[in-house]
């Protein structure tokens, strides 16, 4: 066994290696997507099948079969694509599992890459289901290996709720790779096997919604003691009875009295690395001495009791316990505050006096990610402060210390130099904005079309959404074109259905299909349209014309984007159409072209440059720039050439190749 730094993705990819994982699926989502990529790359040593399906709820639904069989299985997401995956869950809570089945959801408080933060845990509480909450990548690996024990233990999936700053923060973890070896020196055995159980009726339902009733009272025994649970009282750690001070809280306790503390913490998750870097940081403490006993001390005769919570649903006897040696308890947890909640619920009903603040009462705020200076700044109120009199406040950080700096300058996110996009959102501003079009964007890097001076996508809800959306804008202005914009990963994903309601009311909207022969946003990761799966393996192309052709749709038609005038001609003929029409723009993503070689450039012939600046201003492409006061094209430059078709005077062309 030895150490390795790792992500927390990689750690729990891992854990599911050292679980004896059989089967892996996902849909690529930050801050997720490396889970299933680590996993790729160890396939083949380990002879577990891996794929990227088209969404969530199709990966979810082929690991649930896999189950069936004994397989142990593992979904990954992110947190919104939990939602297109909700349908089967909360009936597999129902039907249950055979083999291990562990669902990652990837929360993104913040958020840094998502629609909204939405938490997890309340689509756990939800369909009854337990939820682990690793703290770092070694408790993540460990976790995910308790995930699938426990799957098996109780015939139910399990989930994993990791937080962005887990998935893509490193540690040091442990790796016994012999014994990942060994989970695959026999093959598991597996077999379905006949049961009514597998088949959801309304009598079945009855009954196994009252068992998973029953089942999470289990849940909460099982989740009383390490690594679920972990309760720290300081002089039960050898602190000191001085840490449990009451003063000016009335006389002394007598002998053998516990003693009662002014402040308590109760954390989950990623937090509690924040509150034991914050504690380390006031005692010098290294946060591995902090993390090892679970106790925050501030000074000799001071000392913060510590509650942490690594699943749900939490052990409420417990939770009473520590409670009632508290006065205050801090909740640090990251998204809502469902921890929080279910802390006055549980003191409510053991009658306890105990305050419990965060989120809900302004110690946090309700939105975003918590960090270590937040959790300083909690700890640090006045109100919340140890009442000893030799206690100090927790210090902030040195960037807490510092005077405010000045705002950043604004760096708004845009499409790369050479994108299709681009000339593909250009073609359909010439074609069709002066017939005063509405254009619904969707999920992918061409959400980045509504900026100026594309100015392109006028709504975006959530992936596969755009065809739909359409739909209900042209019901309500039938005299206005509405332009559906969709990639071609997010096609296969969920936009399929939406084209079919198209055909199938004969709303005439026009949808185009962004085809740049990748899942880009995430990564370039492949999908139906590109002929080869994730393991590098060849396999049928599906074409989103032959699709659309297959489900009805009349006017099918592929363009270049890269070929403005013939587009152009192309997307106005489809606005004339009086039914639904699809065009599919297709074009390599830019970053692909670092595998093709050399590629050509352009360049600006300065001697006939007007500096009109109808190429910066018309596309936005990071490649023109003005250097001196003349247009300039940089080396970003891909070749792409549709500024040399929107230069007026001509005066851009190709010059040289060039390698990447």
């Amino acid at each position: 066994m030895k150490k390795e730094l790792l992500l927390g993705n990689e750690a729990i990819a891992w854990g599911a290696v050292l679980a004896g994982v059989n089967v892996v699926t996902g849909y690529p989502g930050t801050p997720s997507s490396e889970i299933v990529a680590t996993l790729a790359d160890l396939a083949s040593d380990y002879g577990f099948y891996v794929e990227w399906s088209v969404n969530e709820k199709a990966a979810l639904e082929v690991a649930a079969g896999a189950s069936y069989s004994g397989a142990r299985s593992i979904v990954t997401m992110k947190q919104v694509g939990l939602n297109v995956a909700a349908d089967a869950m909360m009936t597999l809570a129902y039907i249950g599992v055979k083999g291990g089945l562990v669902i990652v959801s990837a929360d993104d408080p913040g958020p840094h890459s998502s629609q909204n933060e939405q938490d997890t845990r309340a689509y756990a509480r939800m369909a009854k289901l337990p939820v682990l909450e690793p703290s770092d990548p070694e408790e993540a690996l460990r976790l995910t290996v308790e995930a699938f024990e426990l799957s098996e233990k109780f015939s139910v999936p399990v989930i994993l709720r990791p937080t962005t700053r887990l998935c893509h923060g490193s540690g040091s973890v442990s790796i016994d790779r012999e014994k990942a070896r060994s989970n695959y020196s026999v093959p598991r055995k597996m077999s379905f096997e006949r049961d009514s159980k597998w088949v959801i009726f309304p009598a079945l339902s009855r009954r196994r919604h009252q068992g998973l009733w029953d089942m999470n009272q289990e849940f909460q025994s099982h989740f009383s003691a390490p690594p679920f649970l972990l309760t720290n009282i300081p002089e039960e750690a050898g602190m000191g009875a001085g840490a449990g001070s009451t003063a000016g809280k009335g006389p002394a306790p007598g002998p053998g009295a516990q003693l009662r503390y002014e402040l308590g913490i109760v954390c989950c998750g990623v937090s509690r690395r924040y509150v034991k870097e914050v504690l380390a940081a006031a005692t010098g403490v290294a946060a591995t001495g902090v993390a090892a006993t679970g106790v925050a001390a501030i000074d000799n005769d001071t000392a913060y009791p510590m509650f942490e919570v690594a699943a749900f649903p939490i052990n409420a006897e417990a939770a009473a316990a520590f409670m009632k040696r508290c006065r205050r308890v801090l909740v640090v947890e990251e998204g809502d505050p469902l921890l929080e909640e279910e802390l006055a619920l549980i003191a409510q009903k053991y009658q306890l006096d105990t305050v419990i603040s965060g989120r809900k009462d302004g110690k946090f705020s309700p939105v975003g990610e918590l960090n270590a200076d937040l959790v300083s700044l909690a700890l640090s109120g006045s109100e919340m402060r140890s009442t000893t009199t030799t206690a100090q406040s927790i210090p902030i950080s040195d960037t807490m210390q510092q005077r405010p700096q000045p705002d950043l300058p604004v760096r708004p996110p845009v499409l790369c130099a050479g994108c299709p996009h681009r000339a593909s959102f250009y073609i359909w501003g010439q074609a069709a904005r002066k017939h005063q079009a509405i254009f619904t964007g969707d999920i992918g890097c061409y959400t980045l079309g509504n900026a100026q001076p594309l100015d392109a996508v006028d709504t975006c809800l959530c992936m596969g959404a755009s065809f739909t959306l359409a739909q209900g804008l042209k019901l309500a202005e039938p005299k206005r074109p509405v332009v559906a914009f969709l990639g071609d990963s997010t096609f296969f994903h969920s936009g399929i259905p939406g084209m079919i309601n198209a055909v199938f009311n004969n709303t005439p909207i026009k949808m185009v299909v962004l085809d740049n022969r990748t899942t880009a946003m995430t990564g370039n990761q492949t999908n139906p349209g590109v002929g080869q799966n994730l393991m590098g393996k060849q396999t049928v192309t599906v074409d989103p014309l032959a699709v659309a052709k297959a489900c009805g749709v009349q006017f099918v038609r592929e363009v270049d984007p890269f070929d403005l005038s013939a587009s152009i001609a192309t997307a106005s003929e489809a606005l004339q159409y009086p039914g639904p029409a699809l065009i599919v723009m297709r074009q390599p993503c830019a970053t692909l072209l670092k595998h093709t070689g050399s590629r050509m450039r352009f360049a600006v012939n300065s001697a006939t440059c007007t500096n009109c600046g109808i190429c910066i201003r018309k596309l936005g492409c990071p490649a023109l720039v003005r250097k001196e006061g003349k247009v300039h094209i940089n080396d970003s430059c891909t070749g792409c050439g549709i500024c040399a078709q929107v230069c007026p005077s001509g005066s851009i062309a190709e010059v040289q190749a060039h390698e990447n």
